[in-house]
């Protein structure tokens, strides 16, 4: 029993050294290909060098990130303004639907309304009353006026027949 245990452990022990061992030559391979992208001379690079590419990697990332966090906060302000605008248009668009509504026949403006009917019927009336006042003192005038002269003539002929 102790022979098959041990034979087990032997069998798992070289399965971790054969997925070891693939690890290690997909590292390498990986790190030929990256020192070939970067043009370099084919020695193989340090594990400080992948850190540091990655530290910037993560950097670059993270600006990305803080600029695109601001170009969204910038649209929620336009978004914002955009929506208050909208609602204070509408607001006025309802106002001015509402002053081509007809009046009720009952409410407080109609009876405003009469009223003002009212009165300019009756200042319509007293113009015209005094118009025609104004004509007839006119007339008046003109006719006493041509009666003024013709006696002012008389009086002048009469003066001359005396003389």
């Amino acid at each position: 029993e102790e022979r098959h245990k041990s034979k087990i452990e032997v069998g798992q022990q070289k399965q971790k050294v054969v997925t070891l061992a693939a690890k290690y030559e997909t590292l390498c391979k990986s790190s030929r290909l990256r020192a070939d992208d970067d043009g370099g001379g084919g020695e193989p690079k340090s594990q400080a060098y992948y850190l540091i590419q990655a530290a910037q990697k993560r950097e670059e990332l993270q600006r990305q990130g803080d600029e695109l966090d601001q170009e969204i906060r910038r649209r929620e302000r336009e978004m914002r303004a955009l929506e208050a605008t909208l609602a204070h248009v509408n607001k006025r668009n309802s106002k001015y639907r509402q002053s081509f509504q007809k009046a009720s026949s009952k409410g407080a403006e109609a009876e405003d309304m009469k009223q003002l009917e009212e009165q300019s019927k009756l200042a319509a009336d007293a113009l015209f009353r005094r118009k025609k006042e104004l004509q007839r003192l006119s007339t008046d005038f003109e006719e006493d006026d041509r009666r003024l002269k013709q006696v002012e003539s008389q009086c002048a002929r009469l003066d001359e027949r005396n003389d």
